[in-house]
């Protein structure tokens, strides 16, 4: 019963040194291998939920010292005094050289970048910003702070943070329109499209840079830009002629079958790059953004054309065969790969 308690904990370890990329993938690959470490990480996910948790709290303890001073000035003033003093202590536990305290260290330095950002926000509100370059100075100015930060206190939850806010101040926001039901909305997905494959390259160069936290770096850079990169994709292949209007775009992009071909031939090519680089992620969106884009041409195709029970059998049983499919030929090439290798 204690090796099991034991192995429990050193798992916890593994997935927690691996997450702040204090060891490498090969590492953590054998690691794994040998004390079963599940790939959920629920002590990563709570300490992330007491950050955001610890947050929210703040903000609600200083929205009612606003309500109950009646002033705007005041809770600004206390926003930055906790941010300052946040950063101050994060950083001299940083300089620690017996380095006592890193996760309260990566806390406390995030902690600081998130206040000061609820900072700028009641700052424009305060100034009454309403023109949106306004909105875009102080957005750009908080992402650029807490990519610095996050690579000083190398805390992969502040790139995290600071990506989703870099593809917000592209163009994107989502919205809760009731009844559990959440909209996913791309101001220009074509712009975005873009910019999430620049962010994905960015963690592509990270793969290769010799720093402790590069892998976990990398997998926050890819994990979020292949997210967006494929909904823009999904999203052209589908609107492109009203998105491609609305916005004036040349004619040639509002065909909507260019679309189509792009996001399928873009689905193809992250399976064959993580066949090639041997990274999962890759091969994990592209077979699941490539099954999407199928149901999504059948039901465009079909729904309107076959009785309803026929048309859900005949697409489970092509995403079946599809499904099969891809698992062969991936076993075949990882097959390739290792003959290969022993050679």
């Amino acid at each position: 019963m204690a090796g099991k308690k034991v192995k429990l904990v050193l798992a916890k370890d593994i997935s927690l040194w691996q997450m702040e990329g204090e060891i490498e993938q090969e590492t953590y690959d054998i690691l794994a291998k040998r004390y079963h470490v599940d790939e959920f990480n629920l002590n990563e996910t709570l300490k992330y939920l007491g950050v955001l948790g610890s947050g929210l709290a703040i903000l609600g303890l200083l929205g009612f010292v606003s309500v109950a001073t009646g002033s705007r000035v005041l809770s600004l003033l206390l926003l930055l005094g906790l941010s300052y003093a946040s950063f101050f202590y994060g950083a001299k536990w940083r300089q620690d050289p017996t380095n006592q305290y890193p996760h309260t260290t990566r806390l406390a330095l995030s902690m600081s970048v998130l206040l000061l950002g609820a900072s700028l926000g009641l700052l424009g509100t305060i100034l009454q910003i309403q023109w949106a370059v306004g909105w875009l100075i102080l957005s750009g100015i908080w992402i650029g702070l807490a990519v610095a930060m996050a690579y000083y206190s190398q805390a992969t939850f502040l790139l995290v943070m600071a990506n989703l806010m870099f593809f917000h101040w592209v163009g994107s926001w989502t919205s809760m329109f009731g009844r559990s039901s959440y909209v996913f909305s791309v101001q220009d997905p074509l712009i975005m499209t873009l910019a999430a494959a620049g962010v994905v390259f960015i963690g592509q160069l990270h793969r290769e840079w010799d720093q402790p936290h590069a892998e976990s770096f990398a997998r926050a850079y890819q994990a979020i830009g292949l997210v967006y990169f494929n909904m823009s994709l999904l999203i052209l292949s589908i609107f492109a002629p009203y998105i491609m209007r609305k916005l004036s775009y040349p004619s040639i992009f509002g065909n909507k079958v260019l679309f189509i071909v792009v996001a399928m031939g873009a689905a193809l090519l992250q399976i064959v790059l993580g066949s090639r680089l041997h990274r999962k992620i890759f091969t994990g969106f592209g077979v699941t953004f490539f099954a999407i884009h199928m149901f999504t041409r059948y039901h465009e195709l079909m729904w309107d054309r076959v009785n309803k029970g026929l048309f859900f059998l005949i697409g489970g049983a092509m995403l079946l065969a599809l499904s099969v499919g891809l698992e062969r030929k991936l076993r075949q090439a990882k097959e390739e790969v290792q003959h290969v290798a022993s050679e």
